[in-house]
């Protein structure tokens, strides 16, 4: 019975969070990788670092004073076999950049300024949101709510 009330609430959730995902109308998908294998916590420590870098060349100090900063989910996965852990993350770009060119910018950093980076990256437009919002949390299952990197996330 306890199983079944888990699941149930594991659904729950899972579907909670892929609609929050949906109507955010986000712009841009991406999945970042590591040069070797990282644990979690090491995981979102370089994912903070990477966006602490972008919205700090995005808005300078306001990143900052004024937490202004750039509109992002980002959860931590651990692949197929539990021993790839990985980022998947929908973001929007910010005023006066064209996605594009945000896109350019992401890579750029992610490959260049953190050391133990992967290079099998994709970032992309969102070409179809709802198939994003399941996707981008197709191993809620192993992790709950703990896939959420809320230390990384700004909504």
């Amino acid at each position: 019975m306890q199983t079944q009330e888990k699941g149930k609430m594991t659904i729950s959730g899972y579907n909670e969070l892929v609609g929050f995902v949906k109507k955010g109308n986000w712009q841009i998908f991406g999945t970042l990788t590591f040069r070797y294998n990282v644990d979690l916590r090491q995981a979102e420590k370089s994912l903070n670092t990477f966006w602490n870098i972008i919205d700090r060349k995005l808005f300078g100090n306001l990143s900052h004073r004024k937490n202004i900063r750039t509109k992002r989910i980002c959860v931590l996965q651990k692949g197929k076999l539990n021993n790839h852990n990985h980022i998947h993350f929908v973001a929007n770009t910010v005023e006066g950049v064209k996605i594009e060119d945000f896109i350019l910018i992401l890579k750029y950093f992610w490959l260049q300024k953190l050391k133990h980076t992967g290079e099998q990256i994709k970032i992309d437009k969102i070409k179809n949101l709802e198939a994003t919002s399941k996707y981008l949390l197709h191993e809620y299952y192993k992790l709950g709510t703990n896939t959420l990197a809320l230390t990384c996330s700004n909504t």
